[in-house]
């Protein structure tokens, strides 16, 4: 009997150390500043960049219930229910079709489930005159990336997110590629070609 109980109460407390090491990891991240990430970000991409990669100028803001839908695809209830906060760069040309944002979102399940909002809602053809050569959004512990960038800095971005954070990254989804001959909706048509 003894023995029995001896078993269950070990069991019961490798079941207590597991959901409070659960617990620890969802709270991974929670006081980071995420201006201050992307920036790192930004930073990591820019020291990683090689000749001929093209980074352009951005300025940045905060995404907020305002303006969350054209930086995200999230409807603003979306945003309230998911996310802390959110940072985004955006190139300061608007002939240049690049933008990132970072999302600290309420919890890991909170941080997919904005990868998979975005991936759905996030417009790629919203600049006038240009589009990005792919789109993409990934997680890891409570932060979610979407890069809406050139074909040459989208693993840049991806290797500086997983650097920057120490939980594993989620899987990149690519839900957005421009075709060769593709226009953005209502557009001009025509990207920057950097050769």
């Amino acid at each position: 009997m003894k023995k029995i109980f001896a078993a269950g109460l070990a069991v019961l407390m490798l079941g207590a150390l597991v959901l409070g090491a659960c617990e620890k990891k969802e709270e991974a991240g929670a006081d980071t500043d995420t201006k201050a990430a992307l920036q790192s970000i930004m930073e990591t991409v820019g020291a990683a960049a090689g000749e001929g990669v093209f980074i352009p100028m951005t300025f940045d803001g905060e995404v907020s219930e305002e303006n969350c839908e054209d930086k995200l695809g999230l409807s603003p209830d979306q945003f309230k229910q998911y996310a802390m906060d959110g940072y985004y760069m955006v190139a300061a040309i608007g002939t240049q079709a690049f933008e990132v944002v970072l999302v600290k979102c309420q919890s890991y399940a909170s941080a997919k489930e904005v990868k998979s909002l975005a991936a759905k809602g996030y417009d790629s053809a919203k600049w006038v005159c240009a589009l990005p050569d792919q789109c993409f959004v990934m997680e890891s512990g409570r932060f979610m990336l979407l890069g809406a960038v050139y074909d040459n800095t989208a693993e840049l971005f991806q290797n500086a997110f997983r650097e920057l954070f120490e939980t594993t990254a989620g899987e990149v989804n690519k839900f957005y590629e421009k075709g060769d001959n593709e226009l953005p909706a209502g557009g001009m048509g025509g990207g920057l070609i950097l050769e």
